[in-house]
């Protein structure tokens, strides 16, 4: 079986690549451009495959200082853009409503979550007057935990939950917003609570189980997952747990970043979480006498059957340099990853009873800066 994807970044294209598992290759089939910095696709893993009139749907962001969000119809190999909008911030994520009816953009800087209707083909529909939802900054009258990092609301991604909820980590506040769609709102938008963080955490992603009772959260700021119940978002987090590889003693880890956390899609107790920057900590403290790493390291967490406590983790070394982002694929056999800053695309095989054990399957140095994945 051929897989074929599409691969995002800080260039101005998406990438239409396939990876052929029987010959460890990746093959790049075409290059279409777009508007600069589409460093997130929306892979609708949440939402059914969106059929227009010449092709498929997919939604990409323009990850700039005054950035936009962006409609593509995906036609063969090639992806043409039918719609962009401009925001009122720079963008990290774009999330697909499940229902079609339009998309939700968690813009970093500028504290906000933008809904963006689309249209019978769903391109944007660039005559909206939906206002920005605009998050509270929770230490505005005090001084941040990491006051360098959170000098306002960042929300960094938005994904749905159960009972039409979103949910939307606030690295800057430590906290993930509950929103529900409200008609009678200008942006169309409403915060109905917050899962409190712990403080300095960093909220970056998340993930919602399987059986959506726990919502899974990476902190970028502090490398930890924490979970909550989803039923009971004033509790605090049901566990809090560390992802730093062991390479790195507790006092440097201040200086890794965590960034993506996945679950494995066969597997509900198996979370796969991206640590970051770990090559880079040396330029941040000259005392550092860690040992030389090709690249960084992905922490494979197997929680217990019930999937409130962590059982065993363990790290993956890729040859990756800054993994902004990566994708499993739907069939669970394989991760896509990459380094922003060197170590080009891997891909991975992923196996063993709980999807614990990972083989590298292919590796392209020639593809640079990707940041995000979907596979087709």
């Amino acid at each position: 079986m051929v897989y074929n994807l599409l691969l995002g970044g800080y260039g101005n294209h998406i990438t239409y690549a396939s990876f052929d598992p029987s010959t460890a290759k990746i093959k790049v089939h075409s290059n279409s451009k777009v508007p600069e910095a589409p460093s997130w696709i929306d892979p609708g893993v949440s939402s059914p495959k969106l059929k227009t009139p010449s092709g498929q749907a997919f939604y990409t962001i323009a990850e700039i200082e005054k950035g936009q969000a962006v409609s593509l119809d995906l036609v063969e190999e090639e992806l043409k853009v039918t719609g962009t909008y401009d925001l009122q911030g720079s963008p990290a994520y774009v999330h697909t409503l499940k229902d079609g009816s339009g998309i939700v953009v968690g813009n970093y800087m500028g504290g906000n979550a933008h809904l963006i209707p689309t249209t019978s083909t769903y391109a944007l529909d660039t005559s909206s007057t939906l206002k920005p939802l605009h998050f509270p900054y929770m230490y505005k009258d005090i001084e941040a935990p990491n006051p360098d990092r959170q000098d306002s609301s960042h929300p960094h991604q938005v994904i749905e939950g159960p009972n039409d909820q979103l949910f939307a980590p606030d690295l800057g506040s430590d906290r993930v917003w509950i929103v529900k769609r409200d008609n009678s709102t200008e942006s169309g938008l409403k915060i109905v609570g917050h899962f409190q963080c712990p403080k300095g955490s960093g909220p970056r992603h998340g993930v919602v189980s399987v059986d959506e009772k726990h919502l899974y959260v990476l902190g970028e700021l502090d490398q930890t997952i924490f979970s909550f119940k989803i039923a009971d978002p004033s509790s605090l987090p049901i566990f809090h747990d560390n992802i730093a590889p062991p390479t790195v003693a507790p006092k440097y880890r201040k200086f890794l970043g965590a960034a993506e956390l996945l679950n494995h899609p066969k597997y509900p107790g198996t979370l796969y979480a991206s640590n970051r920057l770990e090559k880079h900590i040396k330029e941040s403290d000259s005392s550092y006498d860690g040992e030389e790493v090709k690249g960084d390291a992905i922490a494979i967490v197997l929680l217990d059957e019930s999937g409130t406590k962590v059982g065993h983790t363990s790290w993956v070394r890729t040859e990756c340099d800054h993994i902004r982002g990566m994708m499993i694929s739907p069939d669970g056999k394989f991760m896509a990853l990459a380094g922003k800053d060197a170590g080009g695309v891997e891909i991975w095989q992923v196996g063993g009873e709980k999807g614990q054990e990972w083989k590298m399957a292919a590796k392209d140095e020639s593809l640079k800066q990707v940041t995000t994945f979907v596979w087709l």
